[in-house]
Protein backbone atom coordinates (compact mmCIF):
# COMPACT_ATOMS: atom_id res chain seq x y z
CA UNK A 1 0.00 0.00 0.00
CA UNK A 2 1.55 3.75 -1.17
CA UNK A 3 1.70 6.15 1.86
CA UNK A 4 0.28 9.48 0.83
CA UNK A 5 2.74 12.22 2.69
CA UNK A 6 0.96 15.74 2.93
CA UNK A 7 2.63 18.02 5.03
CA UNK A 8 1.54 21.74 6.27
CA UNK A 9 2.03 23.77 9.10
CA UNK A 10 -0.27 27.37 9.64
CA UNK A 11 -0.55 29.54 12.45
CA UNK A 12 -4.21 31.43 13.48
CA UNK A 13 -3.64 34.88 13.25
CA UNK A 14 -5.95 37.30 13.69
CA UNK A 15 -9.39 37.15 12.53
CA UNK A 16 -8.69 33.26 12.05
CA UNK A 17 -6.92 34.29 8.59
CA UNK A 18 -3.52 31.82 8.32
CA UNK A 19 -0.09 32.37 7.14
CA UNK A 20 2.02 29.27 6.15
CA UNK A 21 5.15 28.78 8.31
CA UNK A 22 6.83 25.80 6.57
CA UNK A 23 6.47 24.37 3.02
CA UNK A 24 4.30 21.50 2.41
CA UNK A 25 3.64 18.76 -0.53
CA UNK A 26 1.84 19.53 -3.69
CA UNK A 27 0.49 16.35 -3.85
CA UNK A 28 -1.48 14.25 -1.85
CA UNK A 29 -1.83 11.35 -4.35
CA UNK A 30 -4.49 8.83 -2.84
CA UNK A 31 -6.34 10.97 -0.47
CA UNK A 32 -10.00 12.09 -1.43
CA UNK A 33 -10.58 16.34 -1.03
CA UNK A 34 -14.08 16.96 1.17
CA UNK A 35 -15.33 19.71 2.77
CA UNK A 36 -18.45 21.91 2.88
CA UNK A 37 -19.27 25.60 3.50
CA UNK A 38 -22.33 25.97 5.92
CA UNK A 39 -25.42 28.56 6.65
CA UNK A 40 -26.34 27.95 9.72
CA UNK A 41 -28.71 29.46 12.81
CA UNK A 42 -31.06 31.72 12.28
CA UNK A 43 -33.16 28.90 11.80
CA UNK A 44 -31.76 27.11 8.47
CA UNK A 45 -28.94 24.76 8.36
CA UNK A 46 -27.85 24.87 4.67
CA UNK A 47 -24.61 23.16 2.66
CA UNK A 48 -22.66 22.84 -0.34
CA UNK A 49 -19.81 20.62 0.02
CA UNK A 50 -17.35 18.98 -2.67
CA UNK A 51 -15.77 15.54 -2.32
CA UNK A 52 -13.33 14.99 -5.19
CA UNK A 53 -9.97 12.69 -5.94
CA UNK A 54 -8.57 16.22 -7.21
CA UNK A 55 -7.65 19.60 -4.47
CA UNK A 56 -10.36 22.12 -4.18
CA UNK A 57 -9.13 24.91 -5.99
CA UNK A 58 -9.41 28.47 -5.03
CA UNK A 59 -12.05 29.21 -7.83
CA UNK A 60 -14.54 26.28 -7.44
CA UNK A 61 -14.44 26.89 -3.68
CA UNK A 62 -15.57 30.45 -3.73
CA UNK A 63 -18.02 29.35 -6.66
CA UNK A 64 -19.46 26.57 -3.90
CA UNK A 65 -19.82 29.53 -1.24
CA UNK A 66 -21.37 31.53 -4.28
CA UNK A 67 -24.08 28.57 -5.17
CA UNK A 68 -24.49 28.88 -1.52
CA UNK A 69 -25.55 32.36 -0.50
CA UNK A 70 -27.36 32.84 -3.63
CA UNK A 71 -29.72 30.29 -2.43
CA UNK A 72 -30.52 31.92 1.04
CA UNK A 73 -33.38 33.81 1.13
CA UNK A 74 -32.82 37.85 0.55
CA UNK A 75 -33.69 38.10 4.29
CA UNK A 76 -31.04 35.41 4.65
CA UNK A 77 -28.32 36.79 2.50
CA UNK A 78 -28.51 40.54 4.23
CA UNK A 79 -27.81 38.82 8.10
CA UNK A 80 -24.86 36.59 6.41
CA UNK A 81 -23.55 39.60 4.11
CA UNK A 82 -20.55 40.56 6.52
CA UNK A 83 -20.04 36.74 7.00
CA UNK A 84 -20.03 36.35 3.30
CA UNK A 85 -17.44 38.90 2.67
CA UNK A 86 -15.33 37.21 5.28
CA UNK A 87 -15.69 33.86 4.05
CA UNK A 88 -14.05 34.65 0.62
CA UNK A 89 -11.74 36.57 2.01
CA UNK A 90 -10.60 34.12 4.15
CA UNK A 91 -10.47 31.78 1.28
CA UNK A 92 -8.42 33.91 -0.96
CA UNK A 93 -5.63 34.51 1.89
CA UNK A 94 -5.97 30.50 2.38
CA UNK A 95 -4.73 30.53 -1.56
CA UNK A 96 -2.26 32.75 -1.14
CA UNK A 97 -0.51 30.50 1.32
CA UNK A 98 -0.91 27.92 -0.88
CA UNK A 99 -3.99 26.12 0.41
CA UNK A 100 -5.10 24.39 3.34
CA UNK A 101 -4.21 20.61 4.19
CA UNK A 102 -5.66 18.86 6.61
CA UNK A 103 -4.82 15.00 7.96
CA UNK A 104 -6.47 13.70 10.89
CA UNK A 105 -8.70 16.30 12.65
CA UNK A 106 -10.90 18.60 10.51
CA UNK A 107 -10.57 22.24 9.66
CA UNK A 108 -13.17 24.64 10.82
CA UNK A 109 -13.70 28.47 10.63
CA UNK A 110 -17.03 30.33 11.61
CA UNK A 111 -17.52 33.89 9.93
CA UNK A 112 -17.72 35.71 11.76
CA UNK A 113 -16.66 33.89 14.67
CA UNK A 114 -18.49 33.28 17.67
CA UNK A 115 -22.40 34.75 16.28
CA UNK A 116 -25.12 32.11 15.77
CA UNK A 117 -26.26 33.84 12.22
CA UNK A 118 -22.98 32.89 10.58
CA UNK A 119 -21.35 31.16 7.82
CA UNK A 120 -19.28 28.15 8.17
CA UNK A 121 -16.50 26.45 6.24
CA UNK A 122 -14.92 22.83 6.84
CA UNK A 123 -12.59 21.29 5.03
CA UNK A 124 -12.56 17.28 6.21
CA UNK A 125 -9.86 15.97 4.48
CA UNK A 126 -7.29 16.56 1.52
CA UNK A 127 -6.61 19.68 0.37
CA UNK A 128 -8.94 23.03 -0.29
CA UNK A 129 -8.29 25.84 -1.91
CA UNK A 130 -5.45 26.00 -3.94
CA UNK A 131 -4.39 28.28 -6.29
CA UNK A 132 -5.81 28.19 -10.35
Amino acid sequence: MATTTCVASYAATHFGLIMPIAEFSKKCDGTSHRGRWQAQGGGIDEGEGWNQSTPLTLSDGLQLLDTLYNRLSPKDRRARADAYELARLFARRIAIAGGVTVEGLKFERNFPPGREVRIDLEVRKGRAFVPD
